[in-house]
């Protein structure tokens, strides 16, 4: 089904996309966007399914023009999600314990602290025209990897611009 275009560039929609969204799926659950030239899935339902039918183009393939996309398609080519048996198993059978329930509830003291501290955080020395949900705070430099629990912790960490991050209000 085709139906009334979605300005995703329109700043009511940018800045909250779900009354969009759900126009969107009181009209049909997928929908042909003619400008972006693609179909849009608009309910969990219709976008599991998308997301399992192998038919519709799971194997990664990167974008191009390359030099423009570079770090776009490193990220996503290796990216798990991106990722067919066996090569997806294969990692997700490393990390599944890191997000094992009994895991994962061991960190809630120290995510709930940190999620406080950054709050807190003064966002004074965000880039000028930035605001407070546009910013996340940055790595410090001497984080040797951002995956590590204890490099997000930092004690005085910056803010750098993130397309449409949000922190918590």
């Amino acid at each position: 089904m085709t139906a009334a275009p979605l300005d995703l560039t329109d700043p009511a929609v940018v800045a909250d996309p779900y009354p969009a969204f759900a126009r969107a799926r009181a009209q049909a659950p997928v929908q042909w966007h003619e400008g972006l030239g693609l179909w849009l899935a608009f309910t969990h339902a219709e976008s599991n399914a998308v997301l399992r039918d192998r038919r519709l183009g799971r194997i990664w393939q990167d974008k191009a023009p390359a030099e423009r996309f570079e770090s776009f398609n490193l990220i996503h080519r290796n990216a798990i999600l991106e990722m067919e048996p066996p090569a997806h198993t294969r990692l997700r059978r490393l990390i599944s314990s890191a997000f094992a329930r009994g895991h994962v509830e061991r960190l809630r003291p120290w995510v709930e602290e940190l999620a406080r501290t950054l709050r807190s955080t003064s966002w004074s020395s965000a880039p000028a025209g930035a605001s407070r949900w546009t910013c996340w705070p940055a790595w410090p430099s001497s984080c040797r990897s951002p995956s590590s629990p204890s490099c997000w912790a930092c004690p005085r960490p910056t803010a750098r611009c993130c397309a449409r991050g949000r922190t918590p209000s």
